[in-house]
């Protein structure tokens, strides 16, 4: 199936998981599925300083990073191994390319993290009103969501290059994700703000 870039030659188009675009190397570019895909990203993402009458769209080469498997990825739900191996695709692929895929997780995380150190700084040099508190609390969540998907897929990779006896891939995935879901969350500080809570599962 054919897949499509937006680009002006030089630099080419990305649309992060927030739905953010900005521009990029070659290896970095977004995938899109489908030519409509592809111009509706080059109609919205390409505005003002970028020129947006350089920017064309062209069939994908092979050596292009897939980031749209690895966006899949994280957004894949890990509440069971089912339906986790479901949103993923092909699961012996996502083995075979486990080193690329780890790697680009990394430069996920590096991203995500950088994006938190902003928003904390907004928030403590910022002179906020209401609504721009409760805006950097909304963008610090989500970034902070987005985050734990990444480092929990990045445990789940972990957990299947870690090689044990007598166990599959497979089996060290579900194992994985059995774990990630039995987690607790215990106050070290503040135990007041979760005194609602019937569970601190996280």
């Amino acid at each position: 199936m054919s897949r499509y870039v937006v680009t002006n030659g030089i630099m080419y188009l990305r649309k992060n998981l927030r739905g953010n675009y900005y521009l990029c190397e070659k290896n970095d570019a977004t995938l899109w599925g489908t030519y409509k895909q592809a111009q509706n990203a080059l109609n919205n993402g390409i505005k003002g300083w970028w020129i947006k009458d350089t920017f064309y769209i062209e069939k994908a080469n092979r050596d292009t990073t897939p980031k749209i498997e690895v966006e899949r990825l994280i957004e894949a739900d890990t509440s069971d191994f089912n339906r986790w191996l479901s949103g993923i695709g092909d699961f012996k692929r996502f083995v075979n390319t486990i080193g690329i895929t780890k790697r680009d997780l990394v430069s996920e995380l590096s991203d995500i993290d950088q994006e938190i150190c902003d928003i904390r700084h907004y928030i403590e040099f910022g002179r906020l009103n209401a609504y721009q508190g409760w805006a950097a609390c909304e963008m610090m969540k989500t970034s902070l969501q987005q985050r734990r998907k990444i480092k929990d897929l990045l445990y789940i990779i972990a957990e299947v290059q870690t090689r044990r006896d007598k166990t599959t891939e497979s089996e060290r995935a579900k194992n994985a994700i059995d774990n990630l879901n039995k987690r607790t969350y215990t106050p070290r500080k503040l135990e007041f703000l979760f005194e609602g809570c019937s569970e601190n599962h996280y």
